[in-house]
């Protein structure tokens, strides 16, 4: 496998750097499962979600850019860029899910999954699967949905529109969007979606 050492890092670092410890104590924790209705504003607003959409499509583009296989390598050689992608994706999103100030709470990553898909897969799948599965979730009210949902959506539209082509990487990605949902079920953790208080007084409403 021959790797570009300098994308690679740069990969890492934006990848494997948890948003939650950027987190400070102006920051609050809407479990998903609760209604949002009077804190879209301040979700939406939020930077560091724009942050977590932005370093994921840029830091999975140069995961990809940084490694090639070798000229003729055979066996199971030939998987070793797919499985290190593999490796880092899923590492990233657990950490990403995992580190969370919020006690008994793991954070819910929409916006670095979506940098994810849009940085891995071609655009034309990338965005039918987000578009579908953002109108699923919608429609079903459950935000908890996304992270299945898409798991299904990607391979299902990559099939769709290249067949075969890209499967291993379809694989990955679908794979790869059922660990935060996956690590709420295992370590009984809810999940939470993060945003800013703008007034002194703004607690942890219910």
């Amino acid at each position: 496998m021959l790797i570009d050492w300098l994308k690679f890092i740069s990969a890492l670092l934006l990848l494997l750097t948890p948003v939650g410890i950027l987190h400070d104590q102006k920051v609050r924790y809407r479990p998903i499962s609760r209604d949002w209705a009077d804190h879209w504003t301040q979700i939406l607003s939020f930077g560091l979600h724009a942050i977590d959409l932005v370093r994921a499509a840029l830091g999975m583009w140069l995961l990809v850019e940084a490694l090639h296989s070798a000229p003729g390598v055979r066996g199971l050689l030939r998987y070793g860029v797919i499985a290190t992608q593999a490796a880092v994706v899923v590492v990233a999103l657990a950490l990403q899910t995992f580190v969370c100030k919020e006690p008994d709470s793991a954070n819910a990553p929409f916006a670095f999954l979506t940098g994810l898909v849009l940085g891995y897969l071609p655009p034309v799948i990338a965005g039918f699967a987000l578009v579908t599965t953002i109108v699923i979730v919608t429609g079903f009210r459950s935000p908890a949905a996304f992270f299945p949902i898409l798991a299904l959506s990607a391979p299902g539209m990559g099939l769709l529109f290249t067949g075969k082509s890209h499967l291993l990487i379809l694989v990955v990605t679908g794979c790869a969007a059922l660990v935060p949902w996956l690590i709420s079920l295992l370590f009984s953790r809810e999940l939470v979606v993060s945003y800013r208080a703008h007034r002194r007084n703004d607690s942890r409403a219910p």
